[in-house]
């Protein structure tokens, strides 16, 4: 849930949520519910972090709310060669959650989103390797800049396009350095199948 800007959260994060955060970073037990100590306390560091909404644990057997709907999340996919279609998708049942208003707010049909897993270093610092990265398969025309899914000549690819003068194509990656630019014709972009729109993405740092 999102809180109106001025306005506090006023619900308490679980104490479910509590033992998940203590065990994780490997803190002692009620390290959490302490109070916070002297050199915190005393600090005239100025915060810029803005509460946009509280964090849940949940898993598999956690019902969802009402403005939730589970998003497919492929953790291994091999497309044709060629032909832009996903010949296997090896689905372990794995699914992440979105928030229904959130996918509305980004004009995505819950129906034709996916989540796949970006590799490589092409994308750097944006999209680490092993990023998750959600793609709206509804979403094929390509808008100057914005990052797709692209199947090239069998290869799954996450890119920035360009439409070129001619019905060409152009193919950036963010790390420029070791990875130029890329030019194709319009004969040669033929190749080139876009999957779908990257409406999101998540990295762990």
């Amino acid at each position: 849930m999102l809180y109106p800007e001025g306005k506090k959260a006023k619900k308490r994060i679980s104490e479910q949520m509590v033992e998940v955060i203590e065990t994780k970073f490997q803190l002692p037990q009620g390290y959490l519910d302490s109070p916070l100590t002297p050199s915190l306390e005393n600090s005239n560091n100025e915060s810029n972090a803005q509460i946009l909404g509280t964090i849940d644990a949940w898993d598999r057997k956690t019902p969802l709310s009402d403005d939730e709907v589970e998003v497919p999340f492929f953790a291994d996919i091999r497309l044709s060669a060629g032909s832009g279609e996903v010949v296997e998708r090896e689905h372990t049942g794995l699914k992440l959650r979105f928030a229904k208003s959130t996918l509305r707010r980004y004009n995505v049909p819950p129906e034709c989103a996916v989540c796949v897993k970006a590799t490589g270093n092409s994308m750097e610092p944006v999209l680490p390797d092993g990023s998750t990265v959600g793609i709206d398969t509804s979403s094929t025309g390509v808008v100057d800049g914005k990052m797709y899914a692209i199947n090239h000549c069998g290869e799954l690819r996450v890119k920035l396009l360009y439409k070129t003068p001619g019905g060409g194509l152009r193919v950036r990656s963010y790390n420029a350095e070791e990875h130029p630019e890329e030019r194709y014709s319009q004969e040669q972009a033929t190749d080139i199948v876009v999957l779908g729109r990257v409406f999101w993405y998540s990295v762990m740092l």
